[in-house]
Parts: C-alpha cells; structure tokens; sequence
C-alpha cells in the first residue's frame, strides 16, 4: 500500500505546503525505484522560532521515515530555507538507502 503522511503541516503557510508536497511526492516515487517493497512515508516537519513577529525567520526540521516491509529508514535534516532542508533529507535518505543495499 502506498501513501504519504504528513505531520505538522498546520504550522506552515501555504507556500511551504506546497513546497513540502513537491518534494516529497517526487521523492516517495524515486524511493519506490530504488525499494520494491515500500510501504509507505511519514514526513514530520517542525517548525522552530515560529512565534513572534510575522517577519522572524523560522528554522525547520524536517524527517524523513520511508517504511519498508524489511526495515524502516529514516533521515533528518534542519536548517533556515525550507527548499534546501528538503533537498537535504531527501539526498541523506537516499544515501541511507544505497548504503544499505550496497554493504549486504
């Protein structure tokens, strides 16, 4: 069964939800190439230094879970611009998944 989940969309506009959807479908169908059996994935952003003025930065900290039906892997990754967290945790899950597949 494939699907995508989302935790703690409600603390970003709208722009960042797309942003956070683009990425991660696109991710989600490049892991289905690399893992046959995947299940699914969870993408859990947190939003830090969200209260305040409207016009304070805000850091996020985005994880990454793709669950497979052997092992479930995970990667995270933080930082001040949402585009290049996700670019982030994106490359650090794919890595996770070829090292993997690579040393056994």
């Amino acid at each position: 069964m494939e699907q995508l989940k989302y935790i703690g969309m409600e603390k970003l506009n709208d722009q960042e939800v797309e942003i956070v959807m683009k990425f991660s479908e696109e991710h989600f169908v490049r892991l289905h190439r690399m893992v046959d059996n995947l299940a699914g994935m969870a993408v859990h952003v947190k939003v830090h230094s969200d209260h305040g003025p409207k016009d304070r930065r805000k850091n996020y900290e985005v994880s990454l879970k793709a669950i497979a039906e052997t092992k479930i892997f995970t990667a995270t990754a933080e930082g001040w611009v949402l585009d290049k967290v996700m670019k982030d945790v994106c490359k650090n899950l794919e890595r996770e998944l070829e090292h993997m597949f690579h040393r056994h």
